[in-house]
């Protein structure tokens, strides 16, 4: 199931920066990709916890997801 996906790659990328999942993302902020797929980065500044900073830093690994 995609959002299962969403929150591999989440916890993925926050024991990478050695910070807690919520931090990345948080579950409503997955909830929404899951439900609305977006496919470039300026659709990602619709979904609740995505700003210019996480989509430089994270849009790339969950666009392709």
């Amino acid at each position: 199931m995609l959002l299962d996906e969403l929150k591999q790659l989440r916890l993925k990328i926050a024991n990478q920066e050695n910070v807690p999942p919520y931090i990345v993302f948080n579950d409503s902020t997955l909830v929404e990709l899951a439900t609305f797929l977006p496919i470039q980065n300026d659709h990602l500044l619709a979904i609740t916890g995505f700003g210019q900073v996480k989509i430089m830093k994270y849009g790339k690994a969950f666009l392709t997801k």
